[in-house]
Parts: structure tokens; sequence; C-alpha cells
């Protein structure tokens, strides 16, 4: 296999193109790879008109307030311009879990769960916030937790 890389400013983004006679197992691998890791390590977050990258480990949520998208870390919330689904297509890592259809949450964040009664749980951050997880979403927490 063959490999050009082909650096230029008239480029706007990056761009895979793949020249064969056929698609084979090797290009399937090649092909699979990129599918399967289209993961970010940091968003974009903007706070006084200025950006800020924001590592995937710092944040606590990201949720949505008035049809805004907001990352909330330890030390700020920025705001995102990207929504909710786009995010969660993009960051797969596997303690970023959604819990609502406003939120996801940061299972390394998590200081408690209170299990009501009633069936619902409510999440208790190491900074002392608070959410709840939807009824729609109670099955992936009770199997994130491997109850």
């Amino acid at each position: 296999m063959k490999i050009e890389i082909d650096l230029d400013a008239k480029y706007s983004e990056p761009s895979i193109l793949i020249r064969a006679k056929e698609l084979t197992p090797e290009l399937n691998d090649v092909i699979k790879a990129f599918n399967a890791s289209p993961t970010h390590s940091m968003l974009l977050g903007y706070q006084n008109d200025q950006a800020h990258l924001i590592q995937m480990a710092e944040l606590i949520r990201i949720y949505t307030d008035r049809k805004k998208v907001f990352a909330e870390t330890d030390h700020a919330t920025y705001l995102l311009r990207h929504r909710l689904y786009e995010i969660e297509e993009r960051v797969s890592q596997p303690y970023l879990i959604r819990i609502s259809n406003s939120e996801i949450i940061n299972f390394n964040k998590v200081k408690r769960l209170d299990f009501s009664l009633s069936g619902t749980i409510c999440i208790v951050f190491q900074n002392d916030a608070r959410s709840f997880v939807s009824r729609r979403y109670m099955q992936a927490i009770k199997q994130y937790l491997n109850l």
C-alpha cells in the first residue's frame, strides 16, 4: 500500500481519498480504523468572546439551557457551538454518558448517586452540582454501572 500526503494551505480541512482496483481486506481494516476512532480529546468552548480548548477529562457535564449548549468544568462554564447530538457523536469516550435529552455527564466526576424509592437517580458531582437521570436513559446508566 502506498500512502501520499499533500500538505498545502489551500486545503481547508483534511480529506482522505483511497484509490484501488478493488476493495481488499487490508483496505477494509483501514476504513474500519478511521471509522472506529472519530473521537476527539478536546472541545472548543467560548467564554467572553475567547476560544478555549477543553480537555475531555476536565468536563463535568455538557448540557443545554435555553437552546444553547454549555460545557461545565471545575473552573468555568463554556458556550459550545455545536448541538448536543453532534458533540455526542464526536466524543465517544467511555466515561461520557448521556443521562437525558439535554445532558451528557463525565462519570469520572461523579461523587455519588442518590437512588430514590420512586426509581429516579440523582447524580451529585465532585463540585456538588446535581443532575437527574431521565427515565429514558435509566437503562444505559444501569448498564454502565453493571446493575
